[in-house]
């Protein structure tokens, strides 16, 4: 099958296999994983291409990776659908927010909502606000 999207799933564990997994079966598409190292749940599957940089979970590596990645997926006609399968990647995802948006599609809250609701006092009291 033939998709306009191209899934750029950060996580190499189960989780990100998962998500990989799901796509496959509802669109027959391989889809791109992308970590700080290889696990046993992607690294030899057919289903998602892994690509391992060390020091990944690090704010300059992973901006500086990510539009790599981009930049060698750029021609392929596809939009990069970015996914996060863990809490830190989705944190690097919302404080790089303004670079991210121009090169890939996803739906992440910002930043400063992000901290409120992952802080416990504040989620409760943003829920009593509803």
């Amino acid at each position: 099958m033939n998709t306009v999207f191209l899934p750029i799933i950060l996580g190499t564990d189960i989780n990100a296999y998962g998500v990989a997994r799901s796509f496959h079966q509802a669109y027959g598409i391989k889809s791109i994983a992308l970590g700080k190292q290889a696990l046993p749940f992607t690294q030899n599957s057919k289903i998602v291409e892994v690509f391992t940089f060390k020091d990944f979970d690090k704010q300059d590596v992973f901006s500086n990776k990510m539009v790599e990645i981009a930049e060698k997926y750029k021609n392929t006609g596809k939009k990069l659908l970015l996914i996060s399968c863990s809490d830190g990647y989705t944190s690097l995802i919302t404080e790089n927010r303004d670079l991210l948006e121009k090169y890939y599609l996803f739906n992440y809250v910002p930043l400063e909502l992000q901290r409120q609701l992952e802080n416990k006092k504040d989620f409760y009291e943003n829920l009593r606000k509803v």
